[in-house]
């Protein structure tokens, strides 16, 4: 995908979803690239401030936890801090507390 697309798609109010993760994912795009053709789009200001920050922000959410998992292997298991380990989750007693937050409603 090009600068264009990305302009394209975030200034004309489809879903924030940008479509671009396999392309990060199998190496056709670069998170660098595409770092740098946001900043271009701030530059010439042709896209609001508010939604550049937000897009970058997801980026470097992504990466953040590609480094977690590389970093903290054992993170899908365990929790990173060891004192968390004993915290009691109401999701092992009510399933279904796990299903309203796997679909986004927690009610927050």
């Amino acid at each position: 995908r090009s600068r264009a697309d990305v302009h394209t798609k975030s200034a004309s109010g489809e879903s924030p979803v940008s479509t671009l993760s396999p392309y990060l994912r199998w190496g056709q795009l670069s998170c660098r690239q595409l770092y740098w053709s946001v900043r271009d789009i701030q530059t010439s200001k042709t896209l609001p401030r508010e939604k550049l920050k937000t897009f970058s922000r997801r980026l470097f959410w992504r990466d953040l936890a590609y480094f977690h998992f590389q970093a903290f292997p054992r993170m899908q298991t365990e929790p990173i801090r060891a004192h968390y380990a004993q915290h009691p989750w109401e999701g092992e007693r009510d399933p279904s507390l796990l299903r309203a937050w796997q679909r986004g409603r927690t009610g927050y």
